[in-house]
């Protein structure tokens, strides 16, 4: 079910089940969620539950509503995201700030320095530090090289690393957003950084 800021709702129902996709009845379907589900995978373990399946990890993230892109017209290519419709489960229920709760908890909880070093970037830019660093490293081998250079390889990484300014790492990862706009965001990251004491 979908509901507009207007309040019309929308109820979207499959009639029947996808031909040659049924799971037998002795079957039983688990779902693997942790806090970075979000939006359709959300509701996609919401519906295996209300199905009879089992959900398994740690609660989803709790995005409850849908966005769309608006292009604003006094700024050709550029755009504004607003929130198109509230997104309900097959029960009726907002999954807005709640998210889905696993039926089986698994998974580990991440410390306040692993949840900070996430949300910095300090992970991605730990994977193109090294990818930089092995350029000519096959897929099949990254496991390998990061268990031989993997530790060495993060103090190095970890004495210059500076994380971006919270709102410049958000509109960097927008890649919503026009070029331009992400360009001007990339280079004003760059000032910052370029303008921090070593």
């Amino acid at each position: 079910t979908a509901t507009s800021p207007s309040g019309a709702t929308t109820r979207y129902v499959a009639s029947a089940p996808p031909v040659g996709l049924e799971i037998p009845a002795p079957i039983r379907v688990v779902v693997l969620v942790d806090g970075d589900t979000r939006s359709a995978a959300e509701l996609f373990a919401g519906a295996i539950r209300h199905q009879g399946g089992v959900v398994a990890g740690r609660r989803t993230f709790g995005k409850g509503s849908a966005q769309e892109l608006r292009p604003l017209k006094s700024l050709p290519g550029y755009a504004t995201r607003a929130t198109a419709a509230a997104v309900l489960d097959a029960a009726g229920n907002s999954l807005d700030g709640v998210g889905v709760a696993p039926d089986v908890l698994a998974g580990v909880d991440e410390t306040p320095v692993e949840a900070l070093l996430l949300a910095k970037g300090a992970y991605f830019d730990f994977a193109s530090y090294f990818e930089r660093r092995h350029p000519d490293l096959a897929d099949g081998d990254v496991e390998a090289a990061l268990q031989r250079d993997g530790a060495a390889a993060w103090r190095a990484f970890s004495a210059t690393w500076r994380p971006p300014d919270v709102d410049d790492a958000l509109l960097l990862e927008a890649s919503s957003y026009p070029p331009a706009a992400r360009a001007a965001a990339a280079a004003r990251a760059r000032r910052s950084r370029s303008a921090r004491p070593r």
